[in-house]
């Protein structure tokens, strides 16, 4: 007879919305929990901006013509417009008042009815208040009619705090039902609008302690929404006090998208326009509540300038939304131009005999794009908004281009700009092609007993950068192991950065014969992903890469790491070498955090020696220890991917070493990594380094 289980009702928990968004944050707000919070409340801002474009001009006064973005000193971050203000007044069916009903409750919007609804953000009603729920405090002040009404929250449910003061830790008493009062005049700012929202909060380290917020990308998409947004002028300041103002812009839309890209402190500094296009359209959606196919109306706005190929900058956005990820409209934008272009013919090419035009991605991997487009309920993916699934909206995108670009490409005031951009796509081309026949040339010399066998493809864990070649700018990164993968993968370069992680360390091939190498997998991979043959076949000119950096920690077994690569690369690849194509990269083993919040700044040593020297710098400059942090870095997977762009991928800030082949150099690693008969010599080089104190027994426990 089978006992009765356990098991019961009362094992089920129950929680409320603010309980489990403080419980599970990342549900609501993605993975960069604190990043997205903050744009949550920047994007509301700017929504009511961008709806007062669709309202005849006598009442756009009443909507927001200013965003301000501050960070304060204490950690706070305050998001003000000069909108309508978020309503006070109390619903005395819900038995709260208009601010907690739209900002402390999950699921409540005004997007969410039919005839309301425009070009939003979204219509979810959980992120604004999502933050708020992970927030320690959150004040909403409205300003109408020359008054101003406060609302505070203490960790998503309404308070009011004992004291004027904003302070987190402040004595308070709930008050989920209150009537608001006109704040008195003492209490109201001077600087106050006549009417708009202002909001202030700090994240709450019990939900979720280990993340920052990434400013940068915060203000980066709040550039961009104001760009798009007509009338609108951005202030934002930023740590170290400065105050920067962005807007309003002379012509808003993608072409002042465009000369964002083009900021002087952006390589792309070419802000000649090369074409512009718009258009209105409609779709059909298939509804999902009855299945019923329903009429939505889209725009699209695209601009585009000439750039170096390898050097380009693409810049996406959904209703004024920043959409790094692209999607479906970013498809549609690339389709409905690329195939446009690549189905005209253009004389005076100079094609050679039997030579193919530019493709459609030839057109498109030589410019510079920004891609504005609007639609209701665009289909956002997460609550991070990074990119946008809607097939029916790219479509419609596509057959819209088209007809735009069919139409400018018959215009003769437009045949120079077609020519010009024609033969940068044909430069494109025939690089694309030297390439593809240079790796197939190196193929088939590899069917050859010396070489490889041609049926071989890359392999499957090969993180690929869009262009490759001599010439090209290419990197092809080896990093240690699955786990350094994904820091490595999200820091990158991705135009011109390709990773291939190893195993662990490498396969010792000194002093092996060919064909016993290449019967070690990771050995065949690198050699495959290099593309240029290997020992006697080794040609630089046909490498898939300009650089190879050896990418492993900073550490004793990164270190053996990258030996162990120096003389594999030695022994197969030394032209490589010769042409001056590889490097050891040096990563931090210690990351300093110095100060908190908008005052955090970080550095980094690349060993105990550098991290006491700069700790004992910082504390003889008047910083105090308990400002500083130091962490070790265990491993690159470890490594924020923010830092370990910082310090090895951007070739401004990261260290490298240029191998050499000087036999002098190779000698130590032979003889520390060669074949048995060094064996004594490791014996005696362990005794020496001993005895000397450059290392310890428990470092070479390690």
């Amino acid at each position: 007879m089978l006992k009765s289980m356990t098991y019961t009702s009362r094992d089920i928990d129950v929680y409320d919305d603010i309980t489990h968004v403080r419980q599970f944050p990342f549900m609501y707000l993605g993975a960069d929990v604190r990043t997205t919070g903050v744009r949550e409340v920047v994007d509301n801002a700017i929504d009511e901006a961008r709806r007062g474009l669709s309202v005849p001009a006598s009442q756009r006064h009443h909507y927001a013509t200013d965003v301000a973005i501050l960070f304060h000193d204490d950690d706070s971050i305050e998001i003000r417009d000069n909108g309508r203000g978020v309503p006070f007044d109390f619903d005395t069916k819900a038995n709260i008042n208009g601010i907690v009903k739209a900002l402390g409750t999950a699921r409540s919007g005004a997007n969410f009815n039919a005839t309301t609804k425009g070009a939003t953000t979204g219509t979810h009603g959980i992120g604004t208040a999502a933050q708020n729920f992970i927030s320690s405090r959150f004040d909403v002040t409205v300003f109408r009619n020359g008054k101003a009404y406060r609302q505070q929250f203490r960790k998503g449910r309404p308070v009011i705090f004992d004291h004027d003061d904003y302070n987190p830790l402040d004595t308070y008493t709930d008050a989920p039902h209150v009537e608001l009062k006109p704040l008195p005049n003492k209490h109201v700012p001077t600087d106050a609008p006549e009417h708009g929202t202002w909001i202030r909060f700090t994240f709450d380290n019990e939900v979720e302690s280990g993340g920052d917020t990434d400013i940068s990308m915060v203000i980066t998409r709040a550039i961009i929404a104001t760009a798009l947004t007509d009338g609108l002028t951005l202030t934002y300041t930023a740590p170290g006090h400065d105050t920067h103002t962005f807007g309003p812009a002379t012509t808003p839309g993608s072409p002042a998208v465009l000369n964002y890209i083009a900021h002087p402190d952006n390589p792309n500094t070419n802000t000649t326009p090369l074409a512009h296009f718009t258009g209105d359209f409609t779709f059909d959606k298939t509804s999902t509540n009855n299945g019923e196919k329903i009429t939505r109306p889209g725009t699209i706005d695209a601009a585009l300038t000439l750039a170096q190929p390898g050097h380009t900058t693409t810049i996406t956005a959904v209703n004024a939304v920043y959409t790094p990820d692209g999607g479906s409209h970013h498809t549609g934008t690339l389709r409905g131009i690329g195939d446009t272009l690549a189905s005209k013919t253009v004389r005076g090419l100079g094609l050679k005999n039997g030579e193919q035009a530019p493709t459609a991605d030839d057109y498109m991997a030589v410019v510079n794009l920004a891609i504005s487009a609007t639609t209701p309920e665009p289909g956002f993916i997460g609550q991070d908004k990074k990119a946008v699934r809607n097939v029916a909206f790219g479509n419609a995108i596509k057959r819209e281009l088209v007809k735009q670009v069919t139409a400018w490409a018959v215009q003769p005031a437009n045949a120079d700009a077609i020519k010009q951009w024609a033969l940068a796509a044909l430069d494109h081309a025939r690089e694309r092609r030297r390439v593809d026949d240079a790796r197939t040339r190196a193929r088939a010399q590899a069917s050859t007993p010396k070489g490889l066998s041609a049926t071989l493809s890359l392999p499957d864990k090969l993180v690929n950068c869009k262009v490759q070649g001599r010439g090209s700018g290419a990197e092809l990164h080896l990093c240690e192991g699955d786990s350094a993968l994904g820091t490595v993968a999200n820091a990158r370069y991705s135009d011109w950065q390709a990773v291939y992680p190893l195993k662990g360390k490498p396969r010792n091939v000194w002093g092996m014969a060919l064909k016993k190498a290449r019967n070690n997998a990771e050995f065949s991979d690198i050699e495959t992903i290099l593309g240029c043959g290997a020992r006697d076949n080794c040609d630089p000119e046909k490498c898939n890469f300009d650089r190879i950096v050896f990418t492993t920690d900073g550490d004793v077994d990164g270190y053996h790491i990258s030996g162990l690569l120096m003389l594999m690369f030695y022994e197969n690849f030394k032209p490589l070498i010769d042409a001056g194509m590889v490097f050891i990269s040096i990563p931090p083993l210690h990351v300093i955090t110095v100060g908190k919040g908008a005052k955090m700044r970080k550095l980094y040593a690349v060993d105990d020696e550098e991290r006491d020297e700069i700790y004992s710098q910082l504390i003889e400059d008047g910083t105090r220890a308990s400002d500083i942090d130091i962490q070790r870095c265990k491993g690159l997977g470890e490594m924020d991917a923010k830092d370990f762009r910082q310090t090895v991928m951007n070739p401004q800030t990261r260290n490298l070493i240029k191998l050499t082949a000087a036999e002098t150099d190779v000698e130590p690693l032979r003889r520390a990594f060669g074949p048995a008969k060094f064996a004594e010599d490791r014996r005696r080089m362990i005794i020496n380094a001993l005895e000397s104190g450059l290392v310890s027994a428990s470092d070479l426990d390690d």
